[in-house]
């Protein structure tokens, strides 16, 4: 559905979430939320695993953890806004672990997710697990964010065929995910800086770009091409992407909870304010003022954990 009242200048979103045929409740979690100052929007997708109710609470504890960035101003560097987006995600980390810990039947809940700030000039995200972000461009070939996931790592080693990703028996096993345990890692990506020095985690936005969240709900069931067709035919109309993205994985056999998240540009507002890039945020490695932050990126994992969202 549109979301009604956004209020930020140059964007137009929609949202809509479905349990699909097989599963018996929706445990996915989403938010589209503009600042009060709508100067930019909150978008979140989260994917809870771990049982009949336990995912359910995963994926909720992780939205309502990053809405708390609504009670502050939308910060005026990318850095800036890099550092609140990761430190929603160890603490979002850290809440489900807590919940789990007073709760034995929610122990195996855990969640995956995708969170960004957008504004009409750019897009800010940063994900774990296999919940997705696609980027399309006018005569580009679309951006995809790389799933955490086993398959994916078959993908990139050449040992499994990408027409063979969707019906694969490790499709759903992710190698990083919010909660799952004491002993669990968390990865968060992109990072920072990559290897030519630049900033992955940001996205330029420009009028009739088109940026689609998604739980692997769609994924799984919706090639790229596919995806590519349904936003040809529907660029202008972010109400009909959604709904017709929900129409194409129900008709595939919708397996999984299905969740998609479609924000449109529509131009430039002449009141929108540019992120500014601190100029000290390249020239240093970064520094986490949160505390939460700077412990768990100390141990920032080598081999990640392993999730199952099969196994529920």
């Amino acid at each position: 559905m549109r979301i009604e009242g956004l209020g930020v200048s140059g964007l137009e979103a929609a949202l809509v979430t479905d349990r699909g045929s097989v599963r018996e409740v929706n445990e996915d979690g989403a938010v589209i939320e503009a600042w009060p100052d709508k100067s930019a929007v909150l978008l979140v997708v989260a994917d809870g695993m771990g049982g009949q109710f336990g995912g359910g609470v995963a994926s909720q504890l992780v939205v309502e953890t990053f809405r708390t960035l609504l009670g502050q101003p939308v910060p005026a560097t990318l850095f800036e806004r890099y550092e609140r987006l990761l430190g929603c995600f160890y603490k979002a980390d850290e809440a489900i672990k807590r919940r789990a810990s007073e709760d034995l039947g929610l122990m195996s809940m855990a969640s995956t997710a995708i969170a960004a700030i957008i504004s009409p000039t750019e897009c800010l995200h940063l994900y774990a697990g296999d919940c997705r972000m696609y980027h399309f461009v006018d005569g580009s070939t679309p951006y995809v964010t790389r799933d955490h996931s086993v398959v994916s790592v078959l993908v990139e080693t050449g040992l499994v065929a990408l027409e063979e990703v969707s019906d694969h028996p490790m499709r759903s096993v992710v190698t990083s995910s919010l909660g799952a345990g004491r002993s669990s890692r968390l990865n968060v990506d992109p990072k920072w800086r990559d290897a030519a020095n630049e900033q992955p985690a940001v996205r330029s936005v420009s009028p009739r770009d088109v940026l689609l969240f998604c739980t692997d709900g769609l994924s799984c069931e919706v090639s790229l091409d596919g995806l590519t067709s349904l936003v040809a035919q529907h660029r202008s109309d972010p109400d009909a992407l959604v709904r017709a993205c929900l129409d194409a994985a129900l008709a595939k056999g919708a397996r999984d909870n299905i969740t998609v998240a479609v924000v449109q540009v529509t131009g430039l507002s002449t009141g929108a304010s540019e992120a500014v890039t601190s100029p000290d945020a390249l020239d240093r490695n970064i520094e986490y003022r949160d505390p939460t932050v700077a412990s768990a990126v100390s141990q920032q994992l080598v081999t990640p954990i392993v999730s199952d969202k099969d196994a529920e």
